[in-house]
C-alpha cells in the first residue's frame, strides 16, 4: 500500500540539504545537487536538460558527510519539471523516490538528515596529496601540496615551496585521486615548511573531493 503525502512526512522527515550528486538515466550522466533529502526520496537538481520519462529506473551517485561508504542506490523517476535559475539558466527538477535501500544505508540517509546542520559544517583535520592546476590567468601553474584541512567550503594547502606565482581570487582545479573540484585562492602565509595557502570551493564536486581527501590515506 502507498504510503500518502501525511503519511511519507511523518515516517521519513525531509531535510533541506546541498549535496552533489550524479544521475545515471538513459545511458546519460547527469551532474548536479540533491535538494530535501530523506530516506524515501528527493530532489535532484540539474542543468542538464534530458527528457527524462516518469517512471524511468536511474541510477543516483553521492556521498554524506557522516559515511565512509558511497552511496549509488536505484531510483526510480516521480516528476520532472524545468524552471530558470536566478541568473536566467535553464535547470531540470527530478523528483525520485529510492527502490531497494538496505537498512544500513536508510539508517545513514535519516542520521545525515537530522544531523545536517552541524555535519555538513564540519570541518576535518587532512594529510591528503592534492595536485593543483592553475586556471584564469595562471595556466602555467601546476604542482603537488598537501592538504592540511578542509570543510565542504574551506580548504587549507600547503605547498613546499615559499615563492609561488599564486594571488587571491586565482582559480586552481584541485586532484585527489580521481575527485576533482575547483577553488578560489583566499590568503597565502609563509610557514617554515612552505607555503599555506587558505581556497574556497566552488561549482560542483566538493562532496566527493572532500570525502575522497578524508579517506586518501
Amino acid at each position: 500500500m502507498e504510503l500518502d503525502a501525511t503519511q511519507e512526512k511523518r515516517r521519513a522527515p525531509r531535510a533541506v540539504v546541498d549535496i552533489d550528486g550524479q544521475l545515471a538515466v538513459g545511458g546519460a550522466t547527469l551532474l548536479g545537487t540533491i535538494h530535501d533529502l530523506s530516506f524515501t526520496g528527493s530532489l535532484f537538481i540539474t542543468e542538464d536538460l534530458l527528457n527524462i520519462a516518469t517512471g524511468a529506473s536511474a541510477v543516483l551517485t553521492f556521498v554524506l558527510p557522516n559515511s565512509t561508504a558511497w552511496f549509488k542506490p536505484q531510483v526510480e523517476v516521480r516528476r520532472t519539471s524545468t524552471f530558470q535559475r536566478l541568473f536566467g539558466q535553464s535547470a531540470q527538477a527530478v523528483g525520485f523516490a529510492f527502490s531497494g535501500l538496505a537498512l544500513s544505508e536508510e539508517r545513514a540517509i535519516a542520521l545525515a538528515c537530522y544531523e545536517w546542520a552541524s555535519c555538513s559544517s564540519r570541518a576535518y583535520a587532512l594529510a591528503a596529496e592534492c595536485f593543483a592546476q592553475g586556471l584564469d590567468g595562471i595556466q602555467n601553474f601546476s604542482r603537488f601540496g598537501r592538504l592540511l584541512e578542509g570543510s565542504r567550503d574551506a580548504l587549507a594547502l600547503r605547498f613546499p615551496s615559499k615563492e609561488l606565482p599564486l594571488q587571491p581570487r586565482h582559480l586552481l582545479r584541485l586532484k585527489v585521486g580521481q575527485a576533482t573540484t575547483l577553488a578560489r585562492v583566499l590568503r597565502l602565509s609563509e610557514t617554515r615548511l612552505g607555503t599555506e595557502v587558505g581556497l574556497r570551493m566552488e561549482g560542483w564536486g566538493r562532496d566527493f573531493f572532500l570525502h575522497q581527501a578524508r579517506f586518501a590515506a
